[in-house]
């Protein structure tokens, strides 16, 4: 059955459910709101089922985005393409990345990210600067445990 899922729509799908759990709703609560079952809102994450124009409508309007939004990896092929091999981000995963965007830019969120970063064993995207605005000599940051 997997293989008929559509790229677009497994993408779509994981958008909402990004948002969903970003805004802290359970499955089971936008179902409600929507006036469906938790399993099928979970078969529309997933992309198993098509979400029409109007329901996505309802599920945009009851997050508050707009629809646009649930489309941003639809232009791109390689994304498409990846989000059919990839698994879909884990819960504990977005919150995590919800409520660090939460907290006021500053010392402690640098420090936070850095420290994510270091142990993932990966190099920030984008340059995270020290407490004091510069990294090490070798371009890192350093991350203070206090």
């Amino acid at each position: 059955m997997t293989e008929n899922i559509r790229p677009v729509d497994r993408s779509v799908g994981r958008r909402v459910r990004m948002v969903r759990v970003s805004r802290g709703l359970s499955q089971s609560a936008l179902a409600s709101q929507l006036g469906l079952t938790f399993q099928q809102l979970q078969k529309y994450e997933k992309g198993t089922n098509r979400i029409s124009a109007s329901r996505l409508h309802d599920i945009a309007r009851i997050l508050g985005v707009e629809v646009a939004s649930f489309f941003e990896d639809a232009l791109d092929p390689e994304k498409l393409a990846a989000i059919g091999d990839a698994e879909p981000p884990r819960r504990v995963d977005l919150l995590i990345a919800t409520n660090l965007s939460h907290l006021p830019d500053g010392q402690t969120k640098r420090q936070l990210t850095a420290l994510i970063f270091t142990l993932a064993k990966k190099v920030p995207p984008v340059e995270v600067p020290s407490p004091d605005g510069s990294a090490n000599a070798e371009g890192k940051i350093e991350v203070e445990v206090v």
